[in-house]
């Protein structure tokens, strides 16, 4: 399953590159170590699972807790991240639609050869 390297690796990268004016190296992987350049990347931060999909929209308006986060929530997230130092956060996998979700459930994937467009601009925005 590649989605949580994927996703993983993903948000190392823009989390790296929010400091576009010092980006210098892109983080590779050699072996079971990740890699700034010739230097080890090390590094201590935080999970994130709302960060692509929100499953705990409890409004009470809202029949279903899923939906994609907004604009500002993603920014705040990672934002606050930057503030505590961190330079990393991991995502979960992308939702995968299935035959019994509730009406109106987003999903990243709705079939193996098809994307949900709106999922995938958030997820440009993350």
């Amino acid at each position: 399953m590649r989605f949580p390297s994927f996703s993983f690796i993903t948000a190392i990268l823009l989390l790296t590159s929010v400091r576009a004016a010092a980006f210098e190296q892109f983080i590779t992987a050699k072996g079971d170590q990740l890699f700034e350049g010739k230097e080890p990347y090390r590094f201590m931060s935080f999970n994130i699972p709302n960060l692509t999909y929100t499953e705990d929209d409890m409004r009470f308006d809202q029949l279903n807790p899923f939906r994609l986060p907004t604009v500002y929530e993603i920014d705040d997230a990672l934002a606050t991240i930057k503030q505590m130092g961190g330079r990393v956060a991991r995502t979960y996998v992308l939702s995968v639609a299935k035959t019994n979700d509730l009406s109106g459930t987003p999903r990243h994937i709705l079939a193996p050869d098809k994307l949900n467009e709106e999922a995938m601009v958030v997820l440009d925005e993350v």
